[in-house]
């Protein structure tokens, strides 16, 4: 009888093009990557291929797993089904902690509901190690860098969530904004800076970037300056617009610049090289709709739906799709976490809560 990987692995398709070489630099084994040197590359690569197409048709549907909001992902499926108005799209929204409860549910029951998948890299990657990702080589990664996708074809890099240190603009002289995370360790942010306790993925990039010593060091010294912790990215910008903070320690550049354009006394400050909390985009190992959900990953990596995606001020990662406003990605260089750091992540988590939190 044919083993279960087997069979999704029989179910997979391949392209055959393989990744253009890319500028990149290491910085202590992280891969450090200019988005302005990748601007250089060519556009769209490819077009799905009729039989693809009509495989997809008489599938019928593709059912999409992500952690995008519901505007959001409304608004990429909308798109999709334009392009594909005989494919049926539907989508399930969950917090990346409920997404992989679901999914590893699910495959180990093996009942898999959803054909595509998206979340931030790390989860990208734990499923990946879990057997839940399926392999293909897609075709629209051919004009992506090697630190915006998964080596061996599992998942490509949808949208880039960049790590920034937001400010009140009345509340901050500009002579007081922070050049430097070394910055927030002076006196006069003492008890005044918010921050998300929930998140250990800037706290490992750090310590990556850094080096271990001199990170924990860092964060130590950070601790004491009696942070104020609220959960939520998009909570924390809107607290420190309304002025309870005068600063967070890092929030995301695009929602800052979403508050920004409402009118909010909202200001940004990168500190390259800048941590790309990474959302990956994949198809799962045993999809119902294998040839479907390989047109929805197409679609969305693709220029056009990567188009779609500056298009709601998220960070595209495909090089040659412009951010919106452009001084989201211009000039500024970005890290995102080593690979490898999915497999230990929990120990990356228990530190960062029993420094930050005492837990």
């Amino acid at each position: 009888m044919m083993d279960r990987n087997k069979q999704g692995r029989e179910k997979q398709l391949s392209t055959g093009y393989k990744a253009m070489p890319v500028y990149q630099e290491n910085l202590s084994g992280l891969v450090l990557i200019s988005l302005l040197m990748l601007a250089l590359l060519p556009g769209d690569v490819s077009a799905a291929s009729p039989q693809v197409v009509k495989a997809a048709e008489q599938e019928g549907k593709v059912v999409y797993s992500t952690t995008m909001s519901v505007q959001e992902t409304d608004r990429v499926l909308r798109d999709f089904k334009k392009k594909y108005p005989r494919i049926t799209a539907e989508s399930f929204r969950l917090t990346k902690e409920k997404l992989v409860t679901r999914l590893l549910a699910e495959d180990a029951a093996n009942r898999t509901t959803a054909d595509v998948v998206s979340v931030n890299d790390m989860v990208m990657e734990l499923l990946r190690l879990k057997g839940v990702l399926g392999q293909y080589d897609n075709p629209e990664a051919a004009v992506y860098g090697p630190g915006f996708k998964e080596k061996n074809g599992y998942w490509t890099g949808l949208y880039g969530p960049t790590a920034v240190i937001v400010y009140n603009s009345r509340l901050v002289k500009p002579e007081d904004v922070p050049k430097s995370y070394d910055d927030l360790l002076l006196p006069r942010w003492k008890g005044k800076m918010g921050m998300d306790g929930t998140k250990w993925e800037w706290f490992a990039a750090q310590l990556q970037i850094m080096g271990q010593e001199k990170g924990m060091t860092f964060m130590k010294k950070l601790v004491a300056q009696n942070l104020q912790f609220r959960t939520g990215i998009t909570l924390l910008t809107q607290l420190t617009a309304a002025g309870e903070f005068p600063l967070i320690v890092y929030g995301y550049a695009h929602s800052a610049e979403e508050f920004i354009s409402r009118g909010a006394p909202i200001g940004w400050v990168p500190v390259q090289p800048i941590f790309m909390n990474m959302v990956g985009v994949g198809l799962t190992a045993h999809a119902p709709h294998p040839n479907a959900a390989r047109l929805l990953v197409e679609y969305l990596t693709s220029k056009e739906g990567q188009g779609v995606i500056s298009s709601m001020h998220r960070v595209p990662v495909r090089p040659d799709v412009p951010a919106d406003p452009p001084r989201l990605t211009q000039g500024l260089k970005f890290f995102s976490l080593k690979p490898e750091t999915a497999e230990n992540y929990r120990d990356f988590e228990k530190l960062f809560l029993k420094t930050f939190l005492g837990k």
